[in-house]
């Protein structure tokens, strides 16, 4: 009798095996059919449910941060240059925006600090060791105050920094903030 019952279960288990295996070539077969047809369905449901939608993704990546962070960062390799494109396209949108939200993005950054103390803290310390120079170049610059009263490219004295063109030696331009980041924007550019 047992070894009846026993055939019996294994009987079901594979006929079970054979007909998800029978439905998953459905599946593929159906998606490749129809796959425009099924992305052009999953667009509109996003765009109808957008807020579900994004609720949903949080919540699957706060459950599965590694899978998370290999899903972002499989996207960021495929999309490699996206974001700088996609900033050099929309440069003055984004700069204005920045512009007209820049209280509520200090408070985000804020709140985002106060969250993240301890990580931002690990961070800074690895990025300390891997370039001490960089940290001893700015603790001069801090120290021995700017060397110029004046911005070396539009002649401001308000806001100014220091810009590093070599941390060995520590040598570099007085720039006001404006003319420093259009710098950097330029140097990223390239």
């Amino acid at each position: 009798m047992r070894g009846k019952s026993t055939n019996l279960i294994n009987f079901f288990k594979i006929l079970i095996i054979m007909v998800t295996l029978e439905i998953s070539d459905y599946n593929k077969e159906y998606y490749k059919e129809n796959k425009e047809k099924i992305k052009e369905r999953s667009r509109r449901w996003v765009g109808e449910n957008r807020e579900r939608h994004n609720q949903r993704n949080k919540e699957w990546r706060l459950k599965n941060p590694e899978k998370a962070k290999r899903s972002r960062e499989r996207w960021e390799k495929k999309n490699k240059d996206y974001k700088k494109k996609y900033y050099l396209k929309n440069r003055d949108k984004i700069l204005e925006s920045r512009e007209q939200n820049k209280e509520v993005i200090r408070e985000r950054w804020k709140k985002y600090y106060k969250e993240n103390k301890g990580i931002l803290y690990q961070k800074k310390k690895e990025d300390y060791k891997n370039h001490p120079e960089k940290y001893l170049a700015r603790n001069y610059t801090y120290k021995h105050k700017l060397r110029g009263k004046f911005c070396a490219d539009c002649k401001s004295s308000e806001n100014l920094e220091f810009h590093h063109i070599n941390y060995e030696e520590n040598e570099g331009l007085t720039l006001c903030m404006k003319c420093h980041k259009k710098l950097e924007r330029l140097k990223n550019e390239e």
